[in-house]
């Protein structure tokens, strides 16, 4: 039978011992001298493997010979000769058990019984450490070259299960160094080494790893790794923590490269600059120092400038690009000086501003800030264009003129520039009411032309039936009253007065032809003038019209020609009447003239033009 628990089986021992011993008692009646006595058994501990000897020490009061027996299935066995217990428990014994043991007297087979306690332990292993690596092992020693990882897998194995496994590595058998730069995790009984060699554990070369694995009672185990570090050559590297520098326009300012050599062999640096030239900025080939003073011509580049900077040990040599930029100095936009301009109503202004600025057009704004009142414009800033086409009512005043100012201002946000454009506005007449009073004059022209014609065969008329100077002047008074009419009635017009007032000049010149006849006949020649001034004013008339508004269609341009021919036909009829004069004056003298007969063909002083 096998009880766990100490406890639990001295209480069960003792619940089989109580009846028979009390039973014992009851039936001795007096009490004997001496009684059969089985010495108490203390608790035992045992080792798996281990032999356990337990002495069974027993009296018996009649001085009888004693025989030991014990209880339980676990085996063992008792020297009766001896009387002691011995038993060699294995790893299935493991555990506490309790055990009854009976001394018996050999004639009386009266008997007593002891409980004892046997606790059976499980045998303490040292653990042992297992080395797992990509890298050959076997050998006395691991050749490793500087920056050459190294990957080792450490586990700690213990047959006593239940033992707490602590593994560690220390460096050269001394317990307190560790390498600053290995990794080592450990998870559980599994430990993670990884660890590259530097420059400068390859200079010292040679290394000695101790691996450990330690339990919870003190037990270790340890390995030992022999490592040998191959030195390599090292180029050198850049440290240069900053990629791009800015520099201030015409500031001096400064940086410095640095390289490092892990074999500390002496770097010398150089540099390389398409961009900037050489005689612009300095450097330090031993300290790496570069200085520069950048003006205007390298402020306008916004890309910047690469410098391409190398460091060499003699063996090796690396390069290493950095940008430096130049922060340009803000310059104000210009406006150039803007000329002043002198227009006609109606003629339209454009004018292109020159905008310069010395850090670029991109980021400027042009703006009209005062447009002097006038509106109908168009301002583009982006192509700097302003245009203008003023009314034929901007100037109020008839043949006057109106100056006004424009102001227009460029900024880059920071720094701003102004300029003033002054134009001079002159008056002119507005195309359709031109057209309209010149219209109006032609025909008016035309209608004391016809006027005229009417009077010219009226006079022929008379000139046949009567060849007499009496005749004649009355006649010139009723032309010139008649042509005087007309000339008063037909000119209402400011544009029309212009026109007509040479035809009203003659008209009055006409007039007077009859005073002049009275005085002198040989003044009649003076209505020939005064018909040749009417045509010259006329004409110079028409020619400022032509000069002033060009000789657009809109101007009844075809009028105006018809209206020159009967100007030239108008002087040619004159011509004709001075010849007339000539042959009334020989009618008057009563002398013979060739030319009598020619008024007859002709069909009087002014033929009609057909």
């Amino acid at each position: 039978m096998r009880i766990f628990g100490f406890p639990l089986a001295l209480l069960l021992i003792t619940t089989l011992l109580s009846p028979s011993l009390y039973a014992q008692n009851q039936s001795q009646g007096p009490t004997p001298k001496k009684k059969l006595v089985l010495a108490p058994i203390p608790a035992k501990q045992i080792t798996v493997g281990r032999e356990l000897v337990i002495p069974l020490r027993a009296t018996s009061g009649n001085g009888l010979p004693l025989t030991f027996e014990f209880s339980w299935t676990r085996g063992g066995e008792i020297d009766q000769t001896t009387g002691t217990f011995i038993w060699k428990p294995g790893v299935e014994d493991i555990g506490t058990h309790p055990i009854i043991f009976t001394a018996i007297e050999d004639q009386t087979e009266e008997q007593t019984s002891q409980a004892a306690i046997i606790t059976v332990k499980a045998p303490q292993y040292r653990p042992q450490i297992s080395l797992t690596s990509r890298t050959d092992l076997t050998g006395k020693l691991i050749e490793l070259q500087e920056g050459e990882n190294f990957a080792l897998v450490i586990e700690g194995l213990d047959k006593n299960r239940n033992d707490q496994l602590k593994l560690s590595y220390f460096v050269d058998l001394d317990k307190e160094k560790l390498f600053e730069n290995a990794y080592f995790q450990v998870n559980d009984r599994v430990a993670t080494f990884l660890w590259t060699p530097t420059n400068e554990q390859a200079k010292k070369k040679n290394f000695t790893l101790t691996f450990r694995v330690e339990d919870n009672k003190g037990l270790a185990n340890e390995k030992n790794l022999y490592f040998l570090v191959e030195d390599i050559e090292h180029p050198p590297v850049f440290r240069n923590p900053t990629r791009t520098y800015v520099f201030g326009e015409d500031k001096s300012s400064s940086f410095q490269v640095k390289a490092t050599d892990e074999d500390g062999e002496r770097i010398v640096y150089g540099i390389q600059s398409g961009n900037i030239r050489n005689g612009d900025y300095s450097f330090d080939r031993n300290t790496g120092k570069f200085q520069w003073k950048p003006g205007f011509t390298y402020a306008k580049a916004s890309s910047g400038y690469p410098l391409i900077f190398s460091a060499s040990d003699g063996s090796y040599t690396v390069f290493d690009t950095i940008m430096v930029r130049v922060a340009a100095n803000n310059y104000p936009p210009k406006i150039a000086q803007i000329r002043n301009q002198e227009i006609f109503e109606n003629e339209e202004l454009l004018i292109t501003l020159d905008v310069q600025d010395r850090n670029g057009l991109e980021d400027i704004e042009l703006s009209l800030v005062n447009d002097g009142g006038i509106n109908g414009y168009e301002f583009v800033p982006e192509e700097r264009k302003f245009s203008w086409k003023p009314g034929f009512d901007f100037v109020k005043q008839q043949g006057s003129k109106r100056n006004i100012t424009l102001h227009f201002r460029v900024t880059d946000g920071e720094l701003s520039d102004e300029q003033s454009l002054n134009i001079t506005i002159l008056d002119r007449d507005d195309p359709e009411e031109t057209q309209k009073t010149y219209g109006q004059s032609l025909q008016a022209a035309k209608d004391i032309y016809d006027k005229l014609i009417r009077i010219d065969n009226h006079l022929g008329l008379v000139i046949k039936k009567k060849r007499n100077w009496n005749t004649f002047f009355d006649i010139s008074t009723i032309a010139v009253g008649v042509f005087t009419g007309i000339a008063s009635s037909n000119i209402a017009s400011e544009g029309l007065q212009n026109a007509s007032a040479p035809i009203g000049a003659a008209a009055t010149s006409l007039i007077g032809i009859r005073n002049i006849a009275n005085k002198s006949l040989d003044k009649i020649v003076n209505l020939k003038a005064q018909v040749i001034s009417l045509t010259g004013k006329i004409q110079l008339s028409i020619n400022g019209m032509e000069g002033k508004f060009g000789s657009d269609p809109s101007f009844s341009v075809v009028e105006q020609d018809d209206f020159k021919k009967e100007l030239r036909e108008l002087v040619e009829k004159v011509e004709k009447y001075e010849e007339e004069r000539v042959n009334i004056m020989a009618i008057y003298a009563n002398l013979p003239i060739k030319s009598m007969d020619a008024p007859k063909k002709s069909g009087g002083f002014f033929k009609r033009k057909k």
